[in-house]
């Protein structure tokens, strides 16, 4: 019997993985249950390390291993002086204006966060903060292009003059 005769076949193809829209909308998510962990275990008075994996080089076989490696974690919320628990969205490091002129939330207190966040996650995925995430990506997108080289004096040697 031919090998290709024991697999089971489908007439289907592949979907597009998402639009822009649900990738700016899937980072986010991603970025709010960060936040949760992180408020989840400030609650129970435990630390909180973020780690990432990252490809580093070993020096003693002088191969590049992927090992874990704890990263600086930027909480979203903060309290003020009289004690209210404040939180701000924050999307390629940038306030998320939720209405015009507007980036905070008010909390109140520390066991009312992850609520608040679970509401935002969901008005995520309903899409509802599209436009300001849009408009983020685009000013960042322009912030990177600036700093690359390719516009202003025709230098695209990041930033360094040719030796003569």
């Amino acid at each position: 019997m031919p090998i290709l005769e024991t697999l089971t076949l489908a007439d289907t193809t592949r979907q597009r993985a998402t639009t822009r829209e649900q990738g700016f909308r899937n980072k986010l998510l991603e970025a709010i249950d960060l936040q949760i962990a992180a408020i989840t275990a400030t609650i129970k008075g435990e630390p909180f390390k973020r780690t990432v994996q990252r490809w580093i080089n070993n020096g003693e076989t002088g191969n590049r291993e992927q090992t874990d490696v704890e990263v600086r974690f930027r909480s979203w919320w903060w309290k003020d002086a009289s004690g209210v628990v404040f939180i701000e969205l924050r999307y390629a490091n940038k306030a998320v204006e939720i209405k015009p002129g507007k980036t905070a939330i008010t909390v109140g207190t520390m066991d009312k966060l992850v609520p608040v966040l679970e509401q935002i996650k969901a008005a995520v995925e309903a899409g509802e903060l599209d436009k300001p995430l849009k408009a983020i990506a685009s000013t960042r997108k322009k912030e990177l292009n600036k700093g690359n080289g390719t516009q202003g004096n025709g230098n695209h040697h990041n930033g360094h003059k040719a030796a003569k």
